[in-house]
């Protein structure tokens, strides 16, 4: 039974890997020690620091909560695209952060763009306990609710978007926390999304007094396509400081994928 379980996973692995379904458009790593440009490895499609953020050195970004203090990426990385997948490892240490987020697309009005908005909220006050609130298009529909995510440690995060084929998709550390297929009513097209701002840390209503994010930002990455399940088990294996060869991929996924079948 253990050895056809074993070649049933290589056999799902392998798939995965081969697909290559999506392409790494923007790959951010916070390595830069001065300055407020946050360099595009991949597309040079460079984000800035805005307010109080920077680089602590080591890798990552700092956001300090206060009014103002955000990252600014470029929208031209979503540009054509008819799915995205969008990877994150972040640190939240708050408690008293109310909706915040890890990312944003909007007009960048800070008023919500009248409801039209893609959005990843990480925490919510009037909700027991942090979690993720939603991946949300017009009139606020929520899609993801009581995600609980750990404070004060390094979480991965990964939301696979596809309005083309109505699916979205949360991953936490690897493993899927959520998902949602063909529901047109809330899986939108991205061309339907306002894409003048792309931030991390900013609320789409921080013209309304919504605080902004209290933690760091390790690395972020933009795909364009949908990520497979098996792909984001392996990156999440890989860890935010290596993109992993296909081959490399699926050694890394079935290892995760083992650890977790023996930690039950």
């Amino acid at each position: 039974m253990k050895r056809a379980l074993i070649v049933l996973m290589v056999i799902t692995l392998v798939t995965a890997s081969a697909s290559a379904s999506a392409a790494l458009i923007s790959r951010y790593s916070f390595n830069e020690t001065s300055g407020t440009t946050v360099s595009d490895s991949v597309s040079s499609l460079n984000g800035t620091l805005k307010g109080a953020a920077g680089f602590d050195g080591s890798g990552s970004a700092v956001l300090d909560g206060t009014n103002g203090t955000y990252i600014e990426l470029n929208p031209a990385s979503l540009s054509g695209l008819g799915a995205v997948t969008l990877d994150g490892w972040f640190t939240y240490t708050s408690v008293s952060n109310d909706n915040v987020h890890l990312f944003s697309i909007d007009n960048g009005s800070g008023t919500g763009s009248n409801g039209s908005y893609l959005r990843l909220n990480v925490h919510d006050a009037r909700e027991t306990g942090p979690f993720i609130e939603g991946i949300q298009g017009w009139g606020g529909n929520k899609t993801v609710d009581d995600v609980h995510l750990a404070q004060g440690q390094q979480i991965h995060v990964t939301v696979v978007y596809d309005g083309v084929n109505n699916y979205e998709a949360l991953y936490v550390d690897g493993t899927l926390a959520f998902e949602l297929a063909g529901n047109a009513s809330s899986v939108k097209a991205l061309s339907g999304y306002p894409m003048n701002v792309f931030t991390l840390g900013r609320s789409p209503w921080a013209a309304y007094g919504d605080k902004y994010l209290v933690g760091s930002i390790n690395e972020f990455r933009v795909f364009g396509g949908t990520l497979t399940a098996g792909e984001i088990q392996a990156y999440d294996a890989a860890g935010p400081n290596a993109i992993p060869e296909p081959a490399t991929m699926l050694l890394l996924g079935l290892g995760g994928l083992l650890l977790k079948r023996r930690s039950k």
